[in-house]
């Protein structure tokens, strides 16, 4: 829910500045990465299938998706939501974004643990062998703070 408002914020701050700027180099670079991000995002949902919950939940019988994007990256959705936000600070111009950015980032790294947490729980070493092959953000965090 924190980054739901985070994203929104950052919403607010782009289209308010996106209306004052006459568009420049910067402009369109942050406009190209927030596009990038986003379709990024709806592919990464498309995998998902019927998979996809904004909840953390493993329904019985569902299969593990580790095909297409989801077999190089674990958590696709975080990483384009992260490029997202920082697609949108840096197109509403202001240093308090880079700070809902931090925030937002923070929030995905702790639902992540929890994800990581219940696919474990839900596929045991099937996961864990993923887990080796397929990179995620928290693999940067010290062990003991990924399970």
């Amino acid at each position: 829910m924190v980054w739901f408002f985070c994203y929104l914020s950052l919403m607010v701050a782009m289209l308010y500045r996106a209306f004052q700027l006459s568009p420049g180099l910067s402009f369109w670079g942050g406009y190209l990465l927030l596009w990038c991000a986003a379709i990024g995002r709806m592919i990464s949902i498309r995998q998902l299938g019927l998979a996809f919950s904004e909840f953390i939940r493993v329904e019985k019988d569902q299969p593990l998706v580790d095909t297409g994007i989801y077999a190089y990256v674990r958590h696709p959705l975080h990483y384009f939501l992260m490029l997202e936000m920082v697609a949108m600070a840096w197109l509403a111009g202001f240093l308090w974004g880079w700070g809902v950015v931090g925030v937002a980032m923070i929030t995905l790294v702790f639902r992540e643990v929890q994800e990581e947490r219940a696919l474990v729980r839900a596929y045991g070493d099937r996961y864990r062998r993923y887990r080796q092959r397929a990179l995620a953000l928290i693999d940067l965090l010290p062990p003991a703070c990924r399970e």
